[in-house]
Formats: C-alpha cells, sequence, structure tokens
C-alpha cells in the first residue's frame, strides 16, 4: 500500500503556475537559440564522427569509450538521417528535447513541499543553474541522463505516495533510460531500483517484481559493460587527488566560479544539516519509504557511492561534469530539508533571487558556460590567408576543433597540426594560447575574448625552396599506399593537392604522416589527417583540396613517409599530387 503524508501537499495558484510555465518557454527557447548558435565543443566533435557518422549506439559496438553516451548517439544518429541533415541544431536536438522532461519532472516533485518559496527556489536551483542547463544545449548525454534522472525520481516519489503500478513501470522505464545516456547513473539506477523491490515486496504487490527484475537484468548489461571499460583503461575522466580536490573543487567553480577551503567548510556543514534533517525525519516516521526522504538519501549515498568505487574498485574521483547528479541531488536534498526544518519563506527567496541572478549574468549565445576554454571565434581560422610565399600556409591548433570549424565553414582544407612540443615553432600561423615562450617566435593576430586562445601569426615567414615533386593515382579498396618516402635532412614542407571522388561522410580515408629514427623506428611525428573531417565533399562525392604540413628536421626524425589509408577498404578514385620544400630563414 502507498505511503502517506500528514500534511497536504503544496497547491499554487493559477497565477504562479503560469508564470512557472513562462519561466519554461523562455527556457527553452534560450536553448533552441543555443544550439544554433553555439559551436560545438570538443567532446561533441568526437560524439559526432565516432558515434552519430558511424551510428554506434549499442555497448561493444564500434569505437568502446566512455565517451560514448548511449541515447544521445542513438537520437542524434537517427535525427541526422531523418532530417538528412548534419546541422550542429539536428546533432543537438536530442539534448533541447530533453528539457521538457527535465523541467516538468522537477515541477511535478512540488507534491515533496509545504512552502511555495521554497518549492519555486528548488526549481529555479534545477533549470536556470547554468552548469546544468548548459547540458540541453550541447551534443552530450548528460542532459538527457539529468532529464530521466529526475523523471526516474519523480516517478518513485509518486508510487511512494499512490502506488500505482503505472508509476512502477515508469521508474523502471526511467532509470535504465538515464544509464543508457549517462553510465555514471548506474549505482543510482540500483539504489532506485533496489528500493522499490523492498516497498514491493513490503506491499506484497508480487506481481511488480515482474518489471523490476528486467530492468535489474538490463542494469547487470550495464554493469558488466563498466567493468570492461574499467579494464580497458577507458573510465579515465577524473583523478585521484582526493574527492574534494577532484570532485568539489570541480564542481563549485563552474557552479560559481569559485573554490576554497572556506566553500567547503560551508558544504560540510550544509550536508551535516541535511544528513541531520534526514535521521531525524527517519527516526520520526521509522520508514525509508517516505518520498520526502527520497532524494535526501540518494544525496547522502551519492557521496558514500563516490567514496566506495574509489577505495574498493579504483575508480578515479569524478569532475565536474560526470558529477552532475551530485548538484542535483545536493540542491534538491537542500531545499527538502530546509522545508522540513522550517516554514518561513526568507531562504527560498534569497535563493530564488540568487538562482535568477546567476542566470541574467551567465546567459549568452556565444559559448558554453562548461567549456569557455574550447571556445573558438571563427574569426581566427577565417584570418589564415590562402597563401603564404606562394603555397597554402602550414597551421597548427589546440585541439583539432579548427578542423571541423574550418570544414563547416567550408574553407580550403588545413591541418591544424599538434602542436605539444617547445620546438614546434615552424607553422606559419597557430591557434593556441599566446604563451611567453611562442611569443618569442609569434605575434597575436587575434585573440578570443572567451577561451584567450589566439591566432598567431610567425613573425619571420621562412623562406620555402621547392625540391622534389610527384603524382600518384589513388588506389581504390587498397587498405595502405606508400606515396612517399625519404630521409628527412632538412625541415620541409609537403604540399598535397589533388582531388578524391566518390566520398561519402562514412569514408574513414587518411593521408598519414610520419617521422621516425631509421635505426630505432621511433616515430616522432604520427598524424593522420582524414579527408572527410577536414573539408566539405563537393557534389558527386568529390573532393578538392589544397594544403600543407610541415615536418622538423631532428637527430631523432631523420626519415618521413606519407601514405594513403583507407581503413574501410573503400572504393576511391583520384589523384594526389605532392610538392616538397626545404625551409631556411
Amino acid at each position: 500500500m502507498p505511503t502517506t503524508t500528514a500534511e497536504e501537499p503544496l497547491k499554487l495558484s493559477s497565477k504562479a503556475f503560469w508564470l512557472l510555465f513562462g519561466v519554461f518557454v523562455l527556457l527553452w527557447a534560450y536553448l533552441f537559440v543555443r544550439s544554433y548558435t553555439v559551436f560545438f565543443v570538443h567532446d561533441e566533435i568526437v560524439t559526432f564522427w565516432m558515434y552519430v557518422v558511424h551510428w554506434n549506439p549499442i555497448p561493444s559496438h564500434g569505437f568502446i569509450d566512455a565517451n560514448n553516451h548511449f541515447l544521445l548517439s542513438l537520437i542524434a544518429g537517427g535525427f541526422t538521417r531523418l532530417f538528412q541533415s548534419e546541422s550542429i541544431f539536428v546533432v543537438r536536438l536530442g539534448s533541447v528535447l530533453a528539457f521538457p522532461i527535465y523541467f516538468w519532472s522537477t515541477f511535478r516533485l512540488k507534491i515533496l513541499f509545504q512552502e511555495k518559496w521554497n518549492f519555486i527556489s528548488f526549481l529555479l536551483l534545477l533549470v536556470t543553474t547554468p552548469f546544468l542547463i548548459d547540458f540541453f544545449g550541447l551534443a552530450r548525454g548528460y542532459g538527457l541522463a539529468l532529464a530521466f534522472l529526475l523523471f526516474s525520481l519523480q516517478q518513485v516519489v509518486f508510487h511512494f505516495r499512490f502506488g500505482s503500478k503505472w508509476t512502477l513501470f515508469g521508474a523502471c522505464l526511467g532509470w535504465l533510460l538515464a544509464v543508457y545516456a549517462s553510465l555514471t547513473l548506474l549505482p543510482f539506477a540500483l539504489l532506485g531500483v533496489g528500493l522499490l523491490v523492498l516497498f514491493v515486496l513490503k506491499n506484497r504487490s508480487y506481481l511488480g517484481l515482474i518489471p523490476l527484475v528486467v530492468a535489474t537484468i538490463v542494469l547487470g548489461y550495464f554493469a558488466d559493460y563498466s567493468f570492461l571499460l574499467k579494464e580497458l583503461g577507458k573510465l579515465y575522466y577524473g583523478g585521484t587527488e582526493g574527492f574534494f580536490q577532484n570532485t568539489i573543487h570541480t564542481l563549485t567553480f563552474y557552479l560559481w566560479q569559485v573554490k576554497g577551503v572556506w566553500l567547503d567548510v560551508v558544504l560540510v556543514a550544509m550536508s551535516g544539516f541535511i544528513l541531520f534533517v534526514t535521521v531525524r525525519a527517519y527516526l520520526k516516521s521509522k520508514s525509508l519509504f517516505q518520498s520526502e526522504l527520497l532524494i535526501p538519501l540518494f544525496f547522502l549515498l551519492s557521496v558514500v557511492s563516490i567514496l566506495l568505487q574509489h577505495w574498493v574498485l579504483g575508480v578515479n574521483y569524478p569532475e565536474d561534469r560526470a558529477a552532475s547528479y551530485l548538484v542535483v541531488f545536493f540542491f534538491g536534498a537542500l531545499m527538502l530539508c530546509i522545508d522540513q526544518f522550517t516554514r518561513k519563506k526568507y531562504f527560498g527567496l534569497g535563493i530564488t533571487a540568487f538562482s535568477a541572478v546567476l542566470f541574467l549574468a551567465t546567459m549568452n549565445f556565444t559559448h558554453s558556460v562548461n567549456f569557455e576554454h574550447e571556445h573558438l571565434n571563427e574569426k581566427l581560422v577565417r584570418l589564415i590567408p590562402d597563401e603564404v610565399k606562394g603555397i597554402p600556409p602550414t597551421t597548427s591548433g589546440y585541439w583539432n576543433m579548427e578542423n571541423e570549424l574550418t570544414r563547416r565553414l567550408d574553407l580550403p582544407l588545413r591541418v591544424y597540426q599538434r602542436n605539444d612540443q617547445p620546438f614546434d615553432t615552424l607553422a606559419d600561423y597557430m591557434v593556441y594560447y599566446p604563451k611567453p615562450t611562442l611569443l618569442k617566435t609569434y605575434e597575436v593576430v587575434r585573440k578570443d575574448e572567451v577561451s584567450d586562445l589566439a591566432l598567431l601569426k610567425r613573425k619571420h615567414l621562412l623562406n620555402r625552396t621547392k625540391v622534389d615533386e610527384l603524382s600518384v593515382e589513388l588506389l581504390s579498396g587498397a587498405e595502405f599506399q606508400t606515396v612517399y618516402s625519404d630521409e628527412l635532412s632538412e625541415s620541409t614542407i609537403i604540399r598535397c593537392k589533388g582531388e578524391i571522388g566518390r566520398l561519402t561522410l562514412e569514408h574513414e580515408v587518411f593521408l598519414v604522416f610520419v617521422s621516425e629514427d631509421t635505426i630505432s623506428k621511433q616515430q616522432f611525428t604520427y598524424e593522420a589527417v582524414p579527408f572527410v573531417r577536414n573539408k566539405k565533399i563537393g557534389k558527386e562525392g568529390k573532393m578538392k583540396f589544397d594544403f600543407s604540413y610541415v615536418l622538423n628536421a631532428r637527430p631523432d626524425a631523420n626519415a618521413c613517409t606519407v601514405y594513403i589509408w583507407n581503413q574501410r577498404l573503400d572504393a576511391l578514385e583520384g589523384k594526389l599530387e605532392l610538392e616538397m620544400y626545404h625551409l631556411s630563414e
């Protein structure tokens, strides 16, 4: 039988309801616009190419990595095929459409509150906190996961209150979708299903065990896959320094741009308050199934779960987005405990005002608040000229995001080479942070005011002397085709131009540049340039290209090789021409 509560649930006036509905409409419209105007972050680019273009929404299929958020991959892959579009908006649409589930699941939890302003502050904390709602405008699984987490919690609360079979089915489905969206929610899905099993047994509703057993079996499959990820070293996000250093400090920085011991003390005090109120309420009711206890219980056990996963299983302490659920549990537990502790509205009013001010201060249509360091102003790539000293410029970049931006702007193909060594200063132009060591060789052309990334131009462009050239026809269906192999006696630019036909987005065709030591065979440079990820495909599947790549001649890199890697053995046609230029001051 359902549990009961001694007090009537909160009822909102019609005016309050429509005001909150207006908040929902404005927030959803805001997310729709941002999904158009904010460019991809790095993880979205990886998701697009690895799991949307190559549709891999099933665990153990495709490239195995924790970066595959299966539900997002399923929806984004479906939408891109349904609408025949690879637009950023279409790829993100699944996350945007998850926001109504998130908002209204949170809204329906008003059944847990007695004081109106405590509920409103709870709602606004969850739906306006920039760190949380940012995920509903990104092609990542976190927004979907949070939506189905709140949906599951709401269904469990209603099942505890009313005992409906539909809320039991809804809770089971919600937990499965939450984990399918993000494996980080697996411990809480197991906890939620476990509580429902105990509740069903307590009330002798044995038919209710059927969906719970099915859910447990599916969650067991996800648990087995999680252990596979751990064995493969794919649960890499996070750290081992400590719970506060890795988890709390990364969260508070993205939440409020602050971190420190004083804030740790405040958060510990608030957590102690939550523990006190929760234990007091449990001792009063002697029941785990009091719906008001659910979210505080999840918050307390989420901390225990993080610690045990690290101490027992060796899993890293989660950082920022990987611990977003902790923010939801904390905000929810805090406001519920305040509501149980006092009916005064001043706490709720203050937190409501704080939430509104924080949202208005950070709202924008240009960048992700969680990935500011990855913002890339398109002028940083548009200002690079088509030629330097008669040939395409050599370029290097920060994180290969420049390649996707260049492709979507339909600019000439460029290779933004990796720039991770102090001596990588041969490129004509560089998109990177203007570090003092780089500014000895480069000057700033333009700086991104959000991320501080800058377009850097070499102060003294190197002279280039043509020393060799060759041309080859592409071999259709061959996995590897060596194009050029020679000694690397001097730093060299290799100009690559030509045309490839019969291409689609699914093609995995790379031009690979390698420099190595001829004796030890140790590689100094290895970079695979993916044609379809760096430039738009033209009509009839054809792509014309003309770009330059620079190789640094060093004692431990005295030979170079250029070869084509046709990963899927696809049928190809086309021609490749190479021109080699030695560099000098």
